[in-house]
C-alpha cells in the first residue's frame, strides 16, 4: 500500500476525515465494538495509527462521530419521505414511514444499541456534550416537521 502523504490543505483534511469514518464504517460492520481498534481502523484506512488519534483521540470518539454521521443521513432521509408523503399522515402512516427508514438503515441499527456505553466511557464532557447538543437539533428539526405532517400531532409533541 503507497504511504499517504500528510493532508495540509483543509480540503486534505476533510477527505482524510472521510477515509477514517469509512474505514471505521467497515470495522465496526464485521467487528464486534470492543475488538475494534484504532489500529484496525487506521489499517483498513491505509493510515498510520497516529492519523487516526490526530482526528479522533479515542475509539469511542470516533464511534459518536459515526453516529452522528448516520444520524443525520437518517434524518434527511425521514424528512424527505416526509416531504413526498400525503400532506397530513395518521399515525399508522407515519409509523410505518418510520419504521420502513430505520429497517433500510443497516449501520445506524448497528450503532444506535452501542451508543449508551459508548456515552458512559472513555470520552470528555465536551464531546458528549457537543453530541447531545447535535442529537437534540436534529430531533427538533425532525419533530417540527413531523409535527407539519401528522395530524395525530400538535405544536410541541414532535
Amino acid at each position: 500500500m503507497p504511504v499517504k502523504k500528510r493532508a495540509r490543505a483543509e480540503a486534505d483534511k476533510q477527505q482524510r476525515r472521510a477515509e477514517i469514518l469509512r474505514a471505521a464504517a467497515e470495522a465496526f460492520a464485521h467487528t464486534p465494538y470492543a475488538a475494534v481498534t484504532m489500529a484496525e481502523v487506521a489499517r483498513r484506512a491505509g493510515l498510520a495509527k497516529g492519523t487516526v488519534y490526530l482526528y479522533h483521540a479515542t475509539k469511542e470518539s470516533l464511534f459518536l462521530q459515526l453516529v452522528i454521521e448516520a444520524l443525520a443521513r437518517w434524518f434527511a432521509e425521514v424528512e424527505a419521505a416526509l416531504r413526498g408523503a400525503a400532506p397530513r399522515l395518521g399515525p399508522d402512516e407515519l409509523a410505518a414511514l418510520l419504521v420502513a427508514t430505520l429497517t433500510s438503515n443497516g449501520e445506524l441499527t448497528r450503532l444506535l444499541p452501542l451508543l449508551h456505553p459508548v456515552l458512559e466511557e472513555n470520552i470528555d464532557e465536551a464531546l458528549a456534550l457537543a453530541f447531545k447538543q447535535r442529537l437534540g437539533e436534529q430531533t427538533a428539526a425532525a419533530g417540527e416537521l413531523l409535527e407539519r405532517r401528522c395530524e395525530a400531532l400538535g405544536p410541541g409533541e414532535g
